[in-house]
């Protein structure tokens, strides 16, 4: 098998840590080279270092370093992986615990919007979205001039408007990867006490929520049983919600963690305070990093003393990450490695992917971001037809979880001339808000999304297609100015 270059993107990004790990046991990848690079380039280095300290001791000749330009990192790659929290080199181990993150929570609590996690919907995710949204339009078009026909793999959230810009703008072919389904199937087996690597499985969502269709076990229809078992057994306080739904629709939600499911819930987030979000999600929330009854904190100064502290504590967290016993598969967990080496040689293999829906789910928009399963080719991969329900009952079913798929604000809406005004409006649409005037204000009080995102999305070079044609002025493909979009959602 070819060697392979992978360019690791936002490489400083503790996520790197367990990939590193997993590309250093993959034998497919022997030789192959993987070039880390981030805005903190002391991050990379150090990162690179594990990762070169890991391949040593697997001897798969796996060659890890670090760039301090990202041409350098892209140059001829044959993939890149994407972890990029949108929170700046900020003195933080993820986006979770920084500055950006705490006020996206802080300040639309301020106006009766409790969130737990903040990365999947709402003002939070949103906010989360037109931070890193740009900088993935920028990286793209770096992909088009430095490797083309790379293949970018993302983990960043919020997941499906991300990856929905990246469908809509950039020909780059773009994939998006979790482990919610892999969560989700392994609580299912736990409920039913089989094997998860026995379930055959199908389902139907977006990232972060999605509903099991079918569930066999050598042939057996398990739905039932796991759906009598979801109303019968007493589910986990953090898991309550999601089986009170599973029950009231008779499918059962894939992975169970109320922490994402309220985000596609709006109106339960809409509480007096933190401590009234149902079930037991205001102890989520703080467990998550985030409590109301704390003021948003300020900004720390950055200085060289505290920049000190966390390069010691980063370093530190880094020795002590050792090789893995066996790699991570795509039943488990993500698979990366695993699913690279199989791209890489043309090899398929079934996969848990997010995709553009492109019909797999027919009775979904093409244009719907979903998490389905998927096969591998050297192309990338494409996504397995779903068969939805048949009939009169069938279609009710299906059309009852249809209306509880993604309430994401439509990015692909957002205006050539934008501004917080116009993106107010477009926010008022969103039925977290209850109107313009409220919309208006979290957002103008939520910080700089603004003015990056305008400059990037002016600078997007949209190409139109006419008859198979690109058009092009000189040596440039004709860029133009993005239009007042409409969603096709």
């Amino acid at each position: 098998m070819p060697d392979v270059k992978i360019a690791c993107l936002g490489g400083g990004s503790l996520y790197f840590s367990r990939v590193l790990a997993d590309l250093a046991l993959e034998r497919d990848l022997a030789g192959s080279e993987i070039v880390l690079y981030d805005i903190d380039a002391e991050k990379a280095q150090l990162m690179a270092a594990m990762g070169a300290r890991l391949a040593q001791l697997s001897d798969t000749g796996l060659r890890v370093r670090a760039a301090t330009e990202l041409d350098d990192a892209l140059d001829d790659a044959g993939f890149a992986v994407t972890s990029i929290g949108g929170s700046g080199a900020e003195v933080t181990r993820n986006v979770y615990g920084s500055w950006y993150h705490n006020a996206d929570m802080h300040i639309p609590a301020r106006y009766g919007i409790h969130q737990v996690i903040g990365d999947t919907a709402g003002p939070a995710g949103m906010m989360m979205g037109l931070r890193s949204i740009p900088a993935y339009m920028q990286l793209s078009q770096r992909m088009e001039a430095r490797c083309p026909r790379a293949i970018l793999l993302n983990h960043s959230n919020p997941m499906a408007p991300i990856m929905r810009a990246l469908h809509k703008y950039s020909p780059i072919t773009s994939i998006g990867i979790c482990h919610g389904v892999q969560g989700g199937i392994a609580a299912a087996a736990n409920l039913l006490d089989v094997p998860a690597d026995e379930l055959q499985c199908r389902w139907i969502g977006t990232n972060h929520y999605y509903w099991f269709t079918e569930l066999r076990h050598h042939g057996s229809d398990l739905l039932p049983e796991l759906m009598k078992r979801t109303r019968e057994r007493q589910a986990p306080a953090e898991h309550a919600m999601s089986a009170e739904l599973s029950a009231a629709y008779g499918y059962r939600i894939v992975y169970p963690s109320d922490s994402h499911i309220i985000e596609f819930y709006p109106f339960a987030a809409r509480v007096r305070d933190q401590q009234s979000l149902p079930y037991s999600l205001a102890e989520a929330a703080r467990g998550h990093g985030y409590d109301a009854s704390q003021t948003l904190p300020e900004r720390e100064p950055a200085s060289s003393t505290l920049r000190a502290q966390f390069l010691d504590e980063y370093g530190r967290i880094l020795d002590d990450v050792e090789l893995p016993e066996r790699q991570e598969d795509g039943v488990h967990g993500e698979g990366l490695a695993t699913l690279i080496a199989s791209m890489a040689s043309g090899r398929r293999q079934l996969c848990i992917l997010n995709l553009a829906n492109n019909s797999a789910i027919a009775n979904l928009p093409t244009t719907a971001e979903v998490e389905v399963e998927a096969v591998t080719d050297a192309t990338g991969a494409r996504a397995l037809e779903h068969e939805v329900a048949r009939g009169r009952k069938g279609a009710t079913r299906n059309a009852r979880l249809m209306l509880h798929l993604p309430r994401l604000l439509p990015f692909d809406r957002i205006p050539s001339d934008q501004s917080s005004r116009s993106a107010g409006q477009e926010a008022g649409c969103h039925p977290i808000f209850h109107g313009l005037v409220e919309s208006r204000e979290i957002l103008t009080g939520i910080p700089e999304p603004w003015p990056k995102l305008e400059r990037v999305v002016r600078h997007i070079e949209v190409r139109r297609f006419d008859g198979g044609d690109i058009h092009e002025s000189g040596s440039r493909m004709e860029a133009h100015r993005v239009p007042a979009m409409r969603t096709r959602w």
